[in-house]
């Protein structure tokens, strides 16, 4: 069955997307999630965060820094970032893997983190849900050690900086620290908007400054569910063939409203 939080892309080119070797191996994965293919470079909105894609694209290039660690609230981008970075470097041939930490956490860390020094990048997202546990902490110091033996690049995020997060292994801490760590800004009100107009235009949706202002009064507060609001909107509007107008808007949030109702 499909292994949530290991990312895994086919390419008939030698480069792509793959599967951590050790989950893998084990027989735990035989497919496991695509990455958002509309988590580009491009469709990022860098302002406040200009540093971390400029690093992110040079890694991809394999150029610049060997290790970078992103931490900043839920919603800031750091999934979008490293989804962007496995898409870049594996449309140039590498060969990148993703893992989502809180999804796999349950499973053997010693499977999920072994092979992966033979790729040319490695992203691990959700560092938070494992810290505090010895064999992860463990495994992931010997991971990342082998990434640098091998010059494979790494880039790391959590919610908090783990670099002063107390750890159950005290040497970890520092090896988050072996590259740039940086801080993602959360957007908000203007530049929230300003967000909303560039997402909408990398999908090709063309929204009145209407429809902006009441999506920005009605609709989500954090940049993520912004976004995948707009894919939403995006599906409806081509499987409908309606367009964007502010009736349409209110019926896909009102929509939204009532599936999260039903969920809680």
């Amino acid at each position: 069955m499909p292994v949530p939080g290991a990312a895994c892309l086919r390419r008939p080119a030698a480069g792509g997307l793959v599967v951590s070797p050790g989950i893998a191996e084990s027989g735990q994965l035989h497919l496991a999630l695509t990455l958002d293919r509309g988590a580009t470079f491009a469709s990022f909105y860098a302002e406040g965060n200009e540093l971390a894609p400029r690093l992110l694209q040079a890694m991809a290039a394999a150029q610049g820094e060997q290790q970078v660690l992103l931490h900043g609230a839920g919603g800031s981008g750091k999934t979008h970032l490293m989804h962007a970075y496995c898409q870049a470097q594996a449309e140039t041939g590498g060969r990148v893997a993703y893992l989502c930490l809180s999804e796999l956490r349950a499973l053997d860390p010693e499977r999920v983190l072994s092979g992966l020094e033979a790729l040319s990048g490695v992203c691990i997202d959700a560092l938070d849900a494992v810290l505090g546990q010895a064999r992860w902490e463990q495994e992931l110091f010997a991971m990342i050690n082998r990434l640098r033996e091998q010059h494979t690049r790494l880039v790391l995020a959590a919610r908090c900086n783990p670099v002063y997060e107390r750890t159950a292994l005290p040497d970890l801490a520092s090896r988050f620290g072996w590259g740039p760590v940086l801080q993602l800004q959360l957007l908000r009100d203007a530049r929230l908007e300003r967000a909303l107009r560039h997402r909408a235009a990398a999908l090709g949706l063309t929204l009145s400054d209407a429809g902006v202002a009441y999506i920005g009064t009605r609709g989500p507060r954090l940049a993520g569910e912004l976004f995948r609001f707009l894919g939403e909107l995006d599906a409806a509007s081509l499987a409908e063939q309606r367009a964007l107008t502010v009736p349409f808007i209110r019926k896909l949030l009102a929509r939204g409203s009532q599936s999260r109702v039903r969920r809680t």
